[in-house]
């Protein structure tokens, strides 16, 4: 029992908090990342990285089990039978593997990562917060569902929230008047 709530205790609050945070999350991938990091950077929602953002699910190679999140996230990225090549060979795959399996979502050089990954923040920020935030709980909440009715099911309890703020308002608004919407934040 003390190992096991060290592990929960110690490491795994960062990967849980990042998942489950209402905000959307980007890590940036700026060179390897391999065991407990792996899975940090797919706890976010969206990853950037270049060549050199190779990833090392390394699990197997030091024995460890993939405690702190792949075994979870990673059948639900790429599909069982290649998150089970992954985890099963101890697998390293370079940034442009991980950027084609869908693990990286924005590639580009390494010199300009920084500069696309915050392009890709501000986008991001520049939309309304609630609805955003809304958008990632129906994902996470319609992953833990079994059929489509149901999802849409929650999907029509979750809609009718935003369509009562200023920012989904004036949105509609601006498409009528040709204009980009104010984003207000309510």
């Amino acid at each position: 029992e003390p190992m096991r709530r060290t592990y929960v205790e110690m490491f795994q609050p960062m990967q849980k908090t990042l998942y489950e945070v209402e905000k959307p999350t980007i890590a940036m991938l700026n060179g390897p990342v391999l065991a407990e990091a792996v899975d940090l950077a797919l706890a976010a929602d969206i990853r950037t990285g270049h060549s050199g953002s190779d990833m090392w699910f390394s699990f197997g190679y030091s024995g460890n089990t993939a405690y702190t999140g792949s075994a979870w996230l990673l059948p639900r990225m790429v599909g069982i039978s290649k998150a089970m090549e992954l985890l099963l060979t101890a697998a390293r795959i370079t940034g442009q593997e991980a950027h084609d399996l869908g693990l990286i979502n924005f590639f580009g050089s390494s010199e300009r990562l920084e500069d696309e990954t915050m392009t890709l923040a501000n986008r991001i920020a520049n939309l309304p917060p609630i609805t955003l935030r809304l958008i990632k709980k129906q994902v996470r909440r319609n992953l833990e569902l079994s059929n489509f009715v149901s999802a849409l099911d929650v999907n029509s309890m979750i809609e009718p929230i935003v369509q009562f703020t200023q920012d989904h308002m004036d949105a509609e608004n601006a498409v009528i008047e040709k204009r980009k919407p104010i984003v207000r934040g309510f």
